[in-house]
């Protein structure tokens, strides 16, 4: 029996009307078989709708008003046709809360608003906008209102629409707007027209004065824009003052103009104030590095004040440019800068002197550069701390490694290569790592890589120096076979590198507790472990793992390390662990209990079989134990051919997750690609 489409969708609204509790959709589904607009029509209060990524959504959405998460399921991006639009503009009531996440649009915008009254809570993120013909936009705005807003892990390529408009812009005519962006990546395409803004800040009064508190953190912009990559504007086109705080931290600008045009970080007010702060910013190829000016026909007192530190400018015709009287209060010191004028007499610990970067479109820090170790640490430990943003630098990796921080967006420090088994480099169970110039005190944690054509094996195994580093089987029966394959990361030294030892105060049967403030009462830190003979002179031939154990369920807030067997734990057994932040390049997943492999789909990693995984598997102290190891694995064909895996020889156990770094750097180094940052690639 056929029955009709009509009474389907009639049939899946009343039953959408008669839920109270919110729950999760699947469009196009059973309870969402009409279009997407119906299913959000039809859905309450705190729904989750999750968009099928092999349906093309072929209609503008509307959410006025809704309070949703809008997103697809796993990794994926749910495509939108070209032209369609997404707008969330509300007037009016208590505000709402909307999450929009993992969606793909082509010359069209996002545009979302809370307007009249109320307080709206906005978060987007995994957000790509591309454009091939039309105008493409991410706003967030507020009019004699309020909202909160985080804009994360996205990509916007285009052309803003005119010199006033941005591809990313936060735009507040009354009320107060805090907005916090972090980690995305802005992109000009090719056109004749270098208006506008990469990231637009935009405070004017409308519905009476604006204020709020934004922060831009970690972003990458790229292209000329004649505002600016970052621009925060204050009184626009009104007299009427307004005042806000304006954080720039950790962003990465290219102008890739040779100095000839483009600004990189621009601050204007009219007739109110900006409170600013630039700090740890790399700042190329623009002929305006840092600005801070006025409006024409401002009037009154308006002012720009706080701090430029710790930014890495070079090959800019002009490095900082202040106007006064407006950016006096504006001070400058501990940055770097290679090339160009400023108006302003220098901080006393400025270092005027050749950058050492890779390139200026890919302005990562040469092992000479004068920028390692060389910022005001108390700074940027202070911004930090001030404004709660994360403890790494713009590669998501550690901010705080060797003696002090480095001057600009990326901290250098990290060494990560492969290791591949050879007969010269390989007797017996042990073989030795090139050189790369460690010493005895290099802390280094390989993860163990399968090689095509070779029999997969995962014997537990470790790390030793002698008279170089080597990797060696702990079952030393066991040889390793020429072939064999590991990841190795050696991490710079600083917070978050530490050894752990096994004692009879810290331990139980098969774990040992980890004291340390980089990871005590941290459930969500991101830890790799490995054993080292060097530091016990001990075989441990058994998987190793980590685990947090939250006093929840008997433990101490406090990460362990543990035999993945569960096997007894010697006293005295040291490994070697690391520690971070979790970021778009730090990460955990989970895996389902039965399975052989999980795909890591991640747009740095995919389709580049030279990128580097360092993982380590996180347990559970009331789990099951995991009676074997596990590798990575680069698929070169099949349904995940380019892609990832970490690979089982034996099912995943119930609670299995693993912890993942990846360097941008090595991934860089590896494939020549500008802006290796974890957003590259093709767009999804």
């Amino acid at each position: 029996m056929r029955v009709p489409m009509t009474l389907l969708a009639v049939t899946a609204a009343l039953a959408l009307c008669g839920r109270v509790d919110a729950s999760t959709l699947s469009w196009p589904g059973a309870t969402c078989a009409s279009t997407l607009q119906a299913c959000i029509d039809g859905a309450i209060d705190g729904d989750r709708i999750q968009i099928s990524p092999s349906t093309l959504v072929d209609e503008d959405i509307d959410l006025a008003g809704r309070s949703l998460t809008l997103t697809t399921p796993g990794s994926a991006y749910a495509q939108f046709a070209p032209g369609r639009s997404i707008t969330a503009i509300t007037t009016g009531g208590a505000g709402v809360t909307l999450t929009l996440s993992r969606l793909h649009l082509t010359d069209g915008h996002l545009w979302v608003a809370q307007q009249s009254a109320g307080t709206s809570t906005y978060a987007i993120d995994h957000v790509t906008l591309d454009r091939v013909a039309g105008t493409v936009y991410l706003r967030v705005g507020v009019l004699g209102a309020n909202a909160n807003a985080s804009v994360r892990e996205s990509r916007i390529s285009g052309v803003p629409a005119s010199l006033n408009n941005g591809l990313v812009e936060f735009v507040a005519r009354g009320g107060t707007l805090n907005a916090y962006a972090a980690y995305n990546r802005v992109v000009r395409g090719n056109a004749a027209s270098s208006d506008g803004a990469g990231i637009l800040v935009d405070y004017a009064t409308g519905s009476g004065a604006s204020t709020g508190y934004v922060r831009i953190f970690g972003n990458e912009v790229r292209g000329v824009f004649n505002r600016a990559a970052i621009y925060f504007s204050e009184g626009l086109f009104t007299s009427t003052a307004s005042s806000y705080t304006a954080v720039a931290v950790g962003n990465v600008a290219v102008c890739d103009a040779g100095g000839a045009a483009g600004s990189g970080i621009g601050f204007v007010v009219n007739n109110g104030s900006i409170a600013a702060q630039a700090v740890n910013n790399s700042v190329t190829g623009c002929y305006v590095a840092i600005a801070a000016s006025h409006w024409d026909g401002s009037s009154g007192t308006p002012s720009i004040e706080g701090v430029v530190g710790n930014n890495l400018l070079a090959g800019n015709a002009r490095a900082l440019s202040f106007v006064s009287p407006v950016a006096d209060g504006l001070s400058n010191d501990y940055d770097l800068i290679d090339g160009g004028s400023s108006t302003v007499v220098l901080g006393a610990h400025t270092i005027s002197a050749p950058a050492g970067l890779v390139t200026t479109s890919a302005p990562r820090l040469t092992a000479a550069s004068p920028a390692v170790d060389a910022a005001d640490a108390n700074l940027l430990a202070n911004t930090i701390i001030e404004n709660g943003l994360p403890l790494t630098d713009i590669d998501g990796l550690r901010r705080a490694k060797g003696a002090r921080a480095d001057i600009g967006a990326y901290e250098s420090g990290d060494l990560s290569f492969d290791h591949v088994a050879t007969a010269a480099n390989t007797s017996g169970h042990i073989t030795t790592l090139d050189a790369h110039g460690l010493t005895a005190s290099a802390r280094v944690m390989p993860t163990r890589r399968t090689t095509p054509g070779l029999v997969n094996s995962y014997e537990p195994f470790g790390v030793w120096w002698s008279f170089g580093w080597t990797i060696y089987n702990e079952d030393h029966a066991t040889t390793v076979a020429p072939g064999k394959a590991w990841n190795v990361f050696v991490p710079g030294t600083g917070a978050g590198v530490f050894t752990q030892t096994a004692s009879a105060a810290n331990s139980g049967p098969w774990y040992t507790r980890i004291d340390d403030p980089s990871t005590d009462n941290q459930p969500d830190r991101i830890v790799l472990v490995r054993h080292s003979y060097s530091l016990d002179g001990m075989y441990e031939n058994h998987p190793v793992s980590a685990f947090y154990w939250p006093t929840a369920t008997g433990g101490s807030n406090k990460w362990y390390v543990a035999n993945a067997d569960q096997a007894t734990l010697p006293s005295g057994t040291s490994f070697e662990v690391y520690s971070q932040p979790a970021s778009p390049n730090a990460f955990r997943v989970s895996v389902m209990m039965g399975a052989f492999l999980y795909v890591i789909d991640h747009p740095l990693v995919n389709q580049v079989p030279c990128a580097e995984l360092h993982v380590t598997r996180v347990t559970s102290p009331t789990g099951p134990a995991a009676s074997a190891d596990f590798a990575v694995d680069y698929n070169v064909g099949g349904s995940y051919g380019g892609y990832w895996f970490i690979r089982s020889p034996v099912p995943f156990t119930a609670q299995t997750q693993f912890d993942v770094v990846i360097d941008p750097a090595q991934v860089y180094a590896c494939t020549d690609v500008i802006f290796a940052n974890g957003f590259d690639g093709a767009m999804p």
